[in-house]
């Protein structure tokens, strides 16, 4: 239910900003709590529920290609893969997330904002840009940045 999520969400937040270090504070395993939340709001067919309606970004370490993922063989697929697109290496760990053999980081490494193939993607960002929802900052000059397969304006 979202009032749990939003519980979790709060409560993991808490927990890492009274870290000495935050996330990177020596012993505290990132991934490990996550899993844990992860685990204990999802129900036991949220791959099914999920297949074809929820598309995760993650990428490739060994390539370095972006991949979205939307089809889940089952609970522990659509765990790992949202696990893969929380790992921003050394913030959340040392060793990524390994999912059908190979390993997964963060897909807004790669593409901050995915266009799904199919139908409007509505595109959201915290950093003014070319954006349909995002701060409408005034640059001194129409200037911007391409990161991750996003623009961003310089301002």
């Amino acid at each position: 239910n979202l009032q749990k999520c939003k519980q979790f969400a709060y409560g993991f937040a808490e927990e890492v900003r009274k870290l000495d270090f935050g996330a990177v504070t020596p012993g505290y395993d990132f991934m490990k709590t996550l899993r844990e939340g992860i685990e204990s709001i999802l129900p036991s067919n949220a791959h099914e529920i999920a297949e074809n309606r929820l598309y995760v970004s993650v990428t490739n370490t060994k390539n370095g290609e972006n991949h979205l993922v939307s089809n889940f063989a089952s609970r522990e697929d659509l765990i790992k893969v949202l696990l893969a697109s929380s790992f921003v290496p050394v913030y959340a760990g040392i060793k990524p997330v390994e999912y059908k053999g190979e390993k997964w980081v963060d897909g807004g490494l790669t593409n901050g904002l995915p266009i799904l193939p199919i139908g409007r993607t509505v595109t959201i960002s915290p950093f003014s840009g070319r954006l349909d929802i995002c701060p409408q900052d005034k640059g001194r000059v129409d200037l911007y940045v391409k990161f991750a397969k996003q623009d961003i304006m310089v301002s």
